[in-house]
């Protein structure tokens, strides 16, 4: 313990011996000072617009502080005070201000204040009215500069309640009013629709017969001065379905007659000598008695055989349904090609209605057909057909020309189909001999 003591005492001498020194050479030169303290760093200081970066250091014994440059002054780090207002700026005019360095005051910074602007406000001058107009204003409520006018549209009148002053009648719209609350303006508008007549029972005047008008009134139950007259139309007579008393024949005409039920008169008329769709034939055996197929059609449909490997023209006479020969049909091979043509002997008094004929490899296609049946085998007048392609090989062909014809007016002369005559005998033997 005794030299615990001693040695605490020699420790605390020797701190103040050179507290005592420092404290003395801090009274002499700076050099002696300097080189008598026990320096230790303590911070950086940063530039500033009036010195430079600094280093400092503290004396470990007696506190004193020590700097030590580390640059040059930083002019734009300034510390600046508050700014001060030098011009108000307006609602049209730029302001001006400034501010002063804390730390010298060879340092100001000038600002301009930019122009407030206009503090835009509206107000009302002259308000409007149901009668009038208004005006309204903008303006600046920091200036008091009006920068707009502008008017206010007429308002709206507060109507009282409609009132009606005249009702709806037959033929007019009824009319109402009303009145403005604020200003007494009336207007006026439709009330409800015309009312239309109301009409009583027809009251027959004159009756209607089958070929005479009659007339009729009725009176409206709203307004007896409405009247109105109608015509009856006549309603023609009442006929019955013809009746044939004469039957016509081909050249002589026939009649008939109907009656009205109502009125009982009596009409005959003649029956015309016309044939409308009458059927013509190319000459042929007729399908009805060929014997070669029971179950073919029961009319005098002809159809003509023909042997496609002759070159050259072949005719045959147009025959019509009371054995008529009305002209002539001519098909002309040539090369393996048929064309097929017509001519009418009266083309004044008899017109085909319905042109329709069609080439055939056999008979049997003919089996119960009527002519529309075969439409979709139609070929065209005058237009080649290549027998070659539709019927390679064979030559044995069937003509059926089935048309439609009308006899509009007699012919003066006519011919008859004689089958019995050596032509047509020939030309029905031939053609038998090809049918296959």
């Amino acid at each position: 313990m005794f030299k615990t003591v001693r040695f605490a005492k020699v420790a605390f001498f020797a701190a103040c011996l050179a507290l005592a020194l420092c404290l003395t050479a801090a009274g002499l030169a700076s050099e002696t000072h300097i080189d008598a303290c026990t320096w230790v760093y303590l911070r950086d200081e940063p530039a500033t617009c009036v010195k430079g970066a600094v280093r400092i250091y503290q004396c470990s014994v007696c506190g004193r502080t020590m700097e030590e440059a580390m640059g040059e002054p930083d002019l734009n780090n300034h510390a600046w005070g508050e700014w001060i207002v030098d011009n108000q700026a307006t609602c049209t005019t730029a302001g001006e201000r400034h501010r002063q360095c804390v730390r010298s005051v060879h340092h100001k910074q000038k600002e301009v204040i930019p122009a407030l602007g206009h503090d835009l406000k509206e107000r009302i001058k002259v308000p409007a009215t149901c009668t009038s107009t208004g005006l309204k204003e903008q303006y600046c409520a920091r200036c008091g500069l009006v920068i707009d006018t502008q008017v206010i549209p007429q308002g709206d009148h507060v109507w009282g309640p409609w009132t009606v002053i005249k009702e709806p009648t037959c033929t007019e719209a009824g009319e109402q009013t009303h009145t403005c609350t604020v200003c007494g303006t009336k207007q006026n508008a439709v009330y409800g629709n015309a009312l239309g007549h109301l009409w009583g029972q027809w009251q027959v005047i004159k009756a209607a017969t089958c070929e005479t008008s009659g007339s009729r009134t009725r009176v409206c139950q709203r307004n007896a001065a409405h009247v109105e007259n109608e015509v009856i139309p006549a309603p023609g007579h009442k006929w019955t379905d013809w009746k044939v008393i004469k039957q016509p024949t081909f050249w002589e005409q026939g009649q008939r007659e109907r009656h009205c039920t109502v009125c009982g008169l009596s009409q005959t008329e003649n029956l015309d000598t016309e044939r409308w769709n009458a059927t013509v034939c190319s000459f042929g055996p007729e399908l009805r008695s060929s014997n070669l197929y029971p179950n073919s059609t029961d009319k005098w449909y002809m159809f003509t055989p023909f042997d496609a490997s002759m070159n050259g023209v072949q005719t045959y006479d147009l025959i019509a349904s009371e054995k008529i020969i009305v002209g002539q049909v001519t098909l002309t091979i040539r090369d393996g090609f048929l064309t097929v043509d017509y001519t009418l002997k009266y083309p004044n008094q008899i017109q085909i209605t319905l042109e329709f004929f069609t080439v055939l490899g056999r008979i049997g296609e003919l089996n119960s057909y009527e002519p529309e049946g075969l439409m979709q085998l139609k070929i065209n007048r005058n237009q080649p057909i290549n027998l070659n392609e539709q019927f390679p090989g064979d030559t044995h062909l069937v003509l059926y020309f089935c048309s439609r014809c009308s006899v509009v007016n007699r012919p003066y002369q006519y011919a008859m189909l004689n089958i019995k005559d050596s032509i047509h005998q020939s030309q029905l033997s031939q053609m038998m001999m090809l049918m296959d």
